[in-house]
């Protein structure tokens, strides 16, 4: 920030010292130096030498993520707003142009998109090119503040005919373009709720011919709220379009990027049951590859995991969720 009577520089110097962290030890003494810095007239600054202490003793805080970075042959489409992700809503109003969205952070939980509703109802969409019959599943997470006794609550699957399929996330329905014709779903108010649907199966089941579904391709995902009140808020987070990757024996590997003052150890994930119960936990070190696969071996089915990053220190990140 610049003043005629002051310049002030806000860095982030664990970030920009994440590969000298992750190399250090506790008790660690590492350089942080400005140097070579000049203003608009050429007037040089002189070098500014910082001593950055690595105390594991001094550090309660968990990891920052930065990125993650799924496989091509497993992922089409990932959304969360966690580090650099934050910096794109990825969806968009329907009607656009509304103040109805945007991302919601708060201390000690993962940042995700909030979206509110107007004149009682709400639609927000993206638009991605997707093949079902290629990318089977799509999973996300969901958290209701107010479940409403009598609301509707839709995903909106838009063909490149602009037909609409939906599946209902309240309860089973039987119009024609119904993916949901058997499952209700228990909202609770402030709970998350984790969603998985194997979309080409959903679209078999309805009479959908084999080559038809092998040539349709949706342009858009949407989520459509209905009879609900003003200004009534749903969160988003840990959205995946996904399958399950052809051969077992090459890695699937996730690229995960965190950064920390005491430094990165580990990736830590863990399997845990609706009662928040832990099942198995796996960890891989920070030199390691994460391969997928090797978690896929450990259950039958498909679940959700929760994967947080652990510091040198022993502290963990918050977590971001990943269907498997």
């Amino acid at each position: 920030m610049h003043s005629a009577q002051n310049e002030k520089l806000i860095l982030n110097y664990p970030l920009i010292l994440r590969e000298e962290l992750d190399q250090s030890k506790d008790g660690d003494t590492i350089e942080f130096a400005l140097d070579n810095l000049q203003d608009g007239a050429g007037n040089s600054a002189p070098r500014y030498s910082i001593p950055v202490k690595v105390d594991y003793a001094k550090d309660k805080t968990g990891p920052a993520w930065e990125k993650l970075v799924f496989s091509d042959s497993s992922v089409l489409a990932f959304f969360n707003w966690d580090g650099r992700h934050k910096d794109n809503l990825a969806f968009s109003t329907v009607p656009p142009g509304r103040d109805d969205l945007e991302i919601h952070h708060v201390a000690e939980s993962s940042p995700c998109l909030a979206n509110y509703t107007h004149n009682r109802n709400a639609t927000i969409s993206t638009n991605i090119k997707w093949k079902p019959d290629q990318f089977p599943f799509l999973s996300f997470r969901l958290q209701c503040a107010v479940p409403r006794e009598r609301m509707l609550i839709h995903v909106l699957l838009t063909t490149d005919q602009d037909k609409v399929y939906t599946i209902s996330l309240t309860g089973p329905r039987n119009n024609l373009l119904e993916l949901n014709r058997k499952k209700t779903f228990d909202w609770k108010p402030g709970k998350w709720q984790c969603f998985s649907f194997d979309v080409r199966q959903m679209l078999l089941d309805i009479g959908t011919k084999p080559e038809e579904l092998q040539a349709m391709t949706f342009k858009s995902v949407g989520f459509r709220r209905q009879r609900v009140e003003n200004r009534d808020l749903l969160l988003l987070d840990d959205f995946f379009i996904h399958r399950k990757p052809e051969k077992t024996d090459t890695p699937d590997a996730l690229k995960w990027f965190a950064f920390d003052c005491s430094g990165i150890a580990s990736l830590q994930i863990c399997s845990v049951d609706q009662q928040d119960k832990e099942l198995w936990q796996h960890n891989f070190a920070l030199a390691e590859t994460a391969d997928l696969n090797i978690l896929r071996k450990k259950f039958n089915g498909s679940q959700w995991l929760q994967c947080r990053a652990r510091d040198k220190a022993g502290n963990l990140s918050i977590p971001f969720w990943m269907p498997l």
